[in-house]
């Protein structure tokens, strides 16, 4: 915390013990991390936590982004949580637009992915009759299902 406080400019440090107890007071929880001391785990169940106290408190994604980026109409980054949370508008309640500049890189790599393990099903014997969808990277659907289990892809990324 005191590093980014002195990269902002900020001439003062925070103790550990007032960054746990501003934290506490916001209902976030820290935990032992080991060596390094406690800190904060970003999970999944963490994220939704900090959306949620961010839209009861009134902060939105135009808070904290650059006035020139809003004033365009921008809010970055895509974030469901954001969405849901409706934490993408101006002060005035327009919505702002996401761009994701990584998009097409992932459906690049989808699309690899798929074609890699199709052949590897193709190499093990698989009949194509048995094949009733395909599996992208992360384990996301791009069709409905499929029926094989056990389809090694070592090798493939």
């Amino acid at each position: 915390m005191n590093e980014i406080l002195s990269r902002i400019g900020e001439t003062y440090a925070l103790q550990p013990r007032a960054v746990g107890d501003v934290l506490r007071s916001l209902r976030l929880q820290t935990c032992k991390l080991g060596n390094i001391g406690r800190g904060l785990r970003t999970t999944r169940q963490f994220t939704e936590q900090v959306h949620r106290l961010a839209s009861d408190l009134g902060i939105k994604k135009s808070d904290i982004f650059s006035h020139l980026t809003v004033d365009a109409g921008y809010a970055g980054m895509p974030c469901t949580l954001f969405r849901d949370y409706g934490l993408v508008v101006q002060e005035d309640g327009k919505e702002l637009r996401t761009v994701d500049p990584f998009k097409k890189l992932r459906e690049r790599k989808r699309v690899r992915g798929a074609a890699c393990l199709a052949e590897s099903l193709r190499v093990q014997g698989v009949p194509a009759e048995n094949l009733t969808g395909v599996i992208g990277l992360g384990g996301e659907p791009l069709r409905e299902r499929v029926n094989i289990v056990n389809v090694s892809l070592a090798g493939c990324w």
